[in-house]
């Protein structure tokens, strides 16, 4: 059973006030998908993980969170444009908006997960182009975070290393943006692996296969149940098989 109550937020933006639903308990039933998406009667709650402000059109998980940009960003056509393919579903274009608010801070740890949010809400509504635009778009949010990481622990493994220092710098600011969503070092490094899993998932569904085979044919992850995941995935792709598999699959 789905739980779920209705209050009034205003919008960090322009004072608005909008009404809100925040879902206070759900429930699982079968497995969820390897691209991570919950089965019934989660699966329903999807839509009331992002909000738009109806007088500016600032959207977010909650439009009381401060918008970290300048108000004239919510105008422009990085923010509001589709180049003549506007989503079928209007879920699917408020996923959109709020990751390119993330992309714009850097943030894209986040960015993956509101493309992915997009690509749902695009399957449920039958958009051809935006299930693929952005589920490619949630790979390029990922192959930015890594780059990211990438930049920092080369930073910090430098012979003139200086903490302080180091969080002076963009490097430094954007490695702490992304230690904020783990709670310890480990965590941080288990949320990317699992992202890169999705990944795995996405580009085979869309028909990537070989890229599926050369990188992750060899994959060594911390947990054993990942490596389960990775190497489902490369024999699917040497298939050349696109379909849609749950965690169930792997541990038939």
């Amino acid at each position: 059973m789905t739980t779920i109550i209705k209050h009034q937020v205003k919008c960090a933006v322009c004072g608005h006030e909008n009404e809100e639903s925040v879902v206070t308990s759900t429930n699982r039933k079968g497995y969820m998908d390897l691209d991570t998406r919950p089965p019934e009667m989660e699966r329903s709650t999807i839509c009331y993980r992002v909000w738009e402000c109806e007088e500016c059109g600032y959207v977010a998980e909650h439009l009381s969170d401060p918008f970290p940009l300048p108000a004239a960003f919510l105008q422009s056509g990085q923010y509001l444009g589709f180049g003549g393919q506007v989503p079928i579903c209007g879920l699917t274009a408020k996923f959109i908006k709020k990751a390119r608010i993330e992309c714009e801070m850097k943030d894209y740890y986040i960015a993956f997960s509101d493309y992915l949010g997009a690509a749902w809400a695009a399957d449920d509504s039958r958009d051809d182009y935006w299930q693929k635009e952005s589920r490619g778009l949630a790979v390029l949010a990922y192959e930015e975070l890594t780059k990211q990481v990438a930049t920092a622990e080369n930073a910090m493994g430098a012979d003139d290393y200086n903490l302080d220092g180091f969080l002076q710098t963009e490097t430094g600011r954007l490695f702490i943006q992304i230690l904020g969503h783990f709670s310890s070092p480990e965590e941080r490094v288990d949320g990317i692996e699992s992202l890169s899993l999705i990944v795995a998932d996405i580009l085979r569904r869309q028909g990537h296969f070989d890229i599926v085979i050369r990188d992750y044919s060899n994959s060594n992850y911390k947990n054993d149940f990942s490596n389960k995941i990775a190497g489902f995935q490369v024999e699917k792709a040497k298939q050349r098989d696109q379909g849609r598999y749950t965690i169930g699959d792997i541990e038939a």
